[in-house]
């Protein structure tokens, strides 16, 4: 059988070489200015992201100034005349900082509490009559008048000489009820609640009864 001679292809009927259409060069050229719009858009948002936490770190800074801690809390009304805030859980009471106890604890306990506040807080020592003078009203008004208060007067150790327990000075300023102190086995101070208006007298140290802590009472290093 005689073969058929393979026919040469025309030039016309091969497929032509792969070019790039005007049109797909004009989409990879709009495909190169989005994905570089992308990336300068990205910028821009990492330096506006940058520019906003500097601005909330001097916020906060700002917040936490000391001149704007003092004028809120002046503004609140635990400023006082020092020119020191009160610490949390203590009122302003004639310039001075108080913790009033609302738990009955006996006065040796009493003590150990105010003390755990830490350095300078201790039981209550009323030292003039300006000072008694702004506790008793503040205690008219928030205080339970079916109870006492205990203070840091004792003559515990030397029997009839009444002394601040925080700082070992003798009471000089008084200001005792009738018939006190009664002496006896009573030698803790209290301020006696109700009708008889927070004077003062003494108790036996072991009874439980609310109490009044006092902050910068004794400012003097401890002994080591």
């Amino acid at each position: 059988m005689m073969m058929l001679a393979s026919m040469p292809v025309h030039p016309a009927s091969r497929p032509p070489p792969k070019t790039f259409a005007k049109d797909d060069l004009a989409k990879r050229r709009r495909e190169g200015f989005v994905s570089e719009g992308r990336a300068r858009s990205s910028l821009r948002c990492t330096a506006l992201t940058a520019a906003v936490l500097v601005l909330l770190l001097f916020a906060q800074q700002a917040r936490c100034s000391p001149e704007v801690t003092a004028k809120r809390e002046k503004a609140a009304g635990i400023w006082n005349k020092s020119g020191r805030s009160c610490p949390m859980a203590f009122h302003e009471i004639g310039g001075r900082c108080y913790f009033y106890g609302y738990f009955p604890l006996n006065w040796y306990r009493a003590s150990e509490f105010c003390h755990s506040f830490g350095k300078g807080v201790s039981l209550a020592c009323i030292e003039s009559a300006k000072e008694n003078f702004h506790i008793k009203q503040w205690l008219g008004v928030n205080g339970n008048h079916n109870t006492g208060v205990w203070v840091g007067g004792s003559d515990n150790g030397h029997v009839g000489r009444w002394a601040w327990f925080p700082t070992g000075q003798l009471v000089s300023y008084s200001n005792w009820g009738p018939s006190q102190p009664s002496g006896g086995d009573q030698h803790c101070m209290y301020l006696v609640g109700g009708l008889l208006g927070y004077q003062w007298a003494d108790f036996h140290c072991d009874f439980d009864m609310h109490f009044l802590c006092e902050y910068g009472v004794n400012d003097l290093e401890p002994w080591r």
